[in-house]
């Protein structure tokens, strides 16, 4: 998938539908290929000239593409669009339009101090077979396209001219054309970008479903929670009783929020922690005083109790694996009907493990995510910074992460600021954002769990309109458009790389970094 710019064009309008089917037909370009959508200039004269669209191709070329949709042909010069209802009318040359609009943004680019390459006018004509003895006076054959059949290909072979553009300079020159969106829609698009390149790598656990035990590992960004989720509605779907589990509680949340939109027929059984789990089935009562002792000890009771529970279920799928110690392991396969050979699935990420738990002796076929697309290409370069770990990256691309050095008592009200600052002129609605700490909480945090309980804050997290406030450790597996990470201290030196590592994934388009600068 190329980059688009705008990130989703809108086609909502009338006689758009040709457009929107090419811009579908395009997405097969290849991932460092740049189409830019409905883009409009003034000529010298004050003429507004469109492009349907600008497709630059490394290492291949640029094309100014003119779409016409409907049965297209010409007369004597004179050129016919036949619409869907019958209705014939005149409309411009599409070859001297696509020209006019190429002239004039090349006029402008120039203008700006960068370099045009050469490029190649195209008319795109989805619904039009050309005669066989089609030979336009003006232009190439190759550059005139009928129909959609490998579009992304013919159009590249149209294109190509050997004169590679400079796609970073071009697309920053271009952009400054275009109206700005409020960061907060482009941040919701490409969250839906993401969504559709999740899609395609559930493939993989298809491929591999019907091994019994399935350790799914990847870095940050790498999907992991919503492929868990996504597997559990498609087994489900295939009539399996399932259960999804993970350790933390907004996490949890989370998971049962995205269900909820699903039809009844394609929710999970369950979807909690283990806790909650061990609770439920073993009527056990939580004292408002519970300790660690109490919840550590909650595992081996559930694990105890299973065997007398009728509706056990067909699948467990684990989130956040690496959040399980290795001895609550023997409870979770005690949910199953089968406990001894019965399917579990766990997804994790032992570089992200912030509980000292390690549980990566469970014996599974392991499958590897490699690709980022999470996170933008900004925020991924970030975190390679701060692994030394080279990821592959096919998130969209954002505005730059800022970072803001400062005294570590001052870190929090620095903070503060960062998200007044996202705030201003309604580019980030308060639900976009989070403020999370590496050490301290930060007093809004603090206010919130007296007055909502921890139960009650954790569902806070999630899907509410307000500025989330938490600790790196209570948002795992969360994330928000903005993420304002104040960098307040460690409890321990050598938590510092994870909490780094999560604390910047958490992160989809926007990220604030308080307390360090860039490169700490």
């Amino acid at each position: 998938m190329p980059r688009n710019v705008p990130v989703e064009p809108d086609y909502s309008g009338p006689g758009a539908g040709a457009e929107r089917r090419v811009w579908q037909a395009l997405q097969a370009l290849p991932e460092d290929a740049v189409v830019i959508s409905q883009y409009r200039v003034l000529d010298d004269r004050g003429v507004l000239r469109e492009a349907d669209f600008v497709v630059l191709i490394p290492g291949v070329g640029v094309g100014v593409v003119e779409v016409k949709g409907g049965l297209v042909w010409t007369i004597d010069g004179e050129w016919i669009s036949r619409d869907g209802r019958g209705v014939d009318h005149s409309i411009k040359d599409p070859m001297w339009q696509a020209q006019k609009a190429g002239f004039t943004i090349r006029s402008f680019v120039v203008g700006q101090a960068v370099r045009w390459p050469a490029w190649v006018p195209v008319v795109v004509l989805p619904d039009t077979t050309l005669p066989r003895g089609f030979a336009p006076a003006d232009s190439d054959r190759k550059d005139w396209i009928d129909g959609l059949d490998d579009l992304a290909a013919r159009l590249s072979a149209a294109i190509y001219t050997g004169d590679s553009p400079n796609i970073d300079k071009l697309t920053a020159v271009l952009e400054t054309r275009l109206p700005k969106p409020p960061a907060h829609a482009v941040a919701e698009l490409a969250t839906d970008r993401a969504d559709l390149i999740t899609r395609d790598q559930y493939a993989i656990l298809r491929a591999v479903r019907t091994n019994d035990r399935i350790l799914v590992t990847g870095g940050p960004g790498t999907g992991k929670t919503w492929l868990a989720l996504e597997h559990a509605r498609q087994e489900t779907l295939r009539g399996a009783r399932v259960a999804v589990l993970c350790y933390n509680r907004g996490l949890a949340v989370h998971l049962q929020r995205r269900a909820l939109a699903w039809p009844e027929d394609q929710r999970p059984a369950l979807i909690g922690t283990l806790h909650e789990v061990a609770v439920d089935w073993t009527g056990t009562e939580v004292p408002a005083d519970a300790d660690s002792e109490f919840w550590d000890a909650l595992p081996a009771k559930l694990q105890a109790a299973a065997g007398g529970v009728e509706d056990r279920f067909d699948l467990v799928i684990v989130d956040e694996a690496q959040d399980f110690r290795e001895e609550w392991w023997p409870a979770v396969l005690s949910l199953l009907e089968d406990p001894e050979a019965g399917p579990l699935v766990a997804f994790g990420d032992e570089d992200q493990e912030l509980y000292g738990r390690g549980v990566w002796g469970l014996p599974a076929f392991e499958v590897t995510l490699e690709e980022n697309i999470r996170n933008t290409v900004q925020i991924a370069e970030v975190l390679q910074q701060v692994t030394g770990e080279d990821q592959k990256c096919r998130g969209a691309t954002g505005p730059e992460p800022m970072f803001l050095p400062c005294a570590e008592d001052a870190v929090l009200d620095v903070a503060d600021q960062a998200v007044q600052a996202l705030l201003r002129d309604g580019q980030y609605r308060p639900g976009d954002i989070a403020v999370l700490t590496t050490h301290r909480r930060h007093p809004e945090h603090s206010r919130r769990l007296v007055e909502l309980g921890p139960l009650g804050f954790a569902d806070s997290l999630v899907g509410t309109d307000e500025v989330a406030y938490c600790t790196v450790k209570g948002f795992k597996g969360l994330e928000r458009p903005a993420v304002v990470l104040a960098v307040n201290g460690f409890h321990e030196e050598a938590e510092r790389e994870n909490l780094l590592r999560v604390g910047v994934s958490r992160a989809c388009h926007q990220l604030v970094v308080v307390g360090m600068g860039e490169g700490e």
